[in-house]
């Protein structure tokens, strides 16, 4: 085995294995678990928003496929990048709904009020303009209904940005702080995830399934 292949199927096994981590990461890294559950049905609420615009819109998907960020789904029919931004905004727009019902109807309950303000944090962090995340999604969906491709340079550069800052913010928050895993599980999920997608590891054919949400 060449060391090129050695070395992909390395960060393959890595980022096969790192989303099982990001789950113990989370449900044991809270001092409250009830606030690891209610993270995890925030996650579920925004999928299933993603999965009922799929619904509405007739596409004609695959099922949905666990992922440290959520699921990804395949596409067995091609779907009109108008169809596909509906998709994409669908999650986070049920998070932030659910935030604003939950917050005007909650009656002061301290639980409801943390459920409110995580589905917030989930519907508005997926709006990132970072690399498997729905906003970056939305905006390379933009830039190819302009056959912009310097656009598409730009957002992967701003994604790959945010993502290394962001990963060395969690290093610091669990040196500091004692805590970050979750981010650090995610975020070096994302940049594993991306070099092993790189021209110089593997062949160029491997890629291109068309896993989107």
């Amino acid at each position: 085995m060449s060391n090129a292949r050695l070395y992909n199927w390395l960060l393959h096994l890595a980022n096969e294995l790192l989303p099982m981590l990001f789950w113990i990461f989370l449900i044991f890294g809270f001092d409250q678990p009830y606030i690891a559950v209610l993270t995890m049905i925030c996650a579920l609420i925004h999928e299933l928003g993603h999965y009922s615009a799929i619904l509405l819109l007739k596409c004609n998907t695959g099922a949905p496929v666990g992922h440290i960020s959520g699921f990804r789904i395949k596409e067995r029919s091609i779907i009109s990048y108008r169809n596909e931004i509906i998709i994409l905004l669908s999650g986070p727009l049920a998070n932030i709904l659910l935030a604003t019902v939950i917050l005007i109807f909650s009656g002061g309950s301290e639980y409801m009020k943390v459920f409110s303000l995580l589905n917030l944090v989930t519907g508005l962090s997926n709006l990132l303009p970072i690399k498997t995340y729905d906003g970056y999604s939305v905006l390379t969906r933009l830039a190819l209904l302009r056959d912009d491709h310097r656009l598409l340079r730009l957002f992967d550069l701003i994604s790959a940005s945010l993502s290394i800052t962001i990963l060395f913010l969690s290093l610091y928050m669990m040196y500091r702080l004692n805590s970050g895993y979750w981010l650090f599980g995610i975020f070096i999920a994302i940049i594993l995830g991306e070099m092993r997608k790189s021209p110089f590891l593997t062949n160029r054919e491997n890629f291109g399934e068309n896993e989107r949400f």
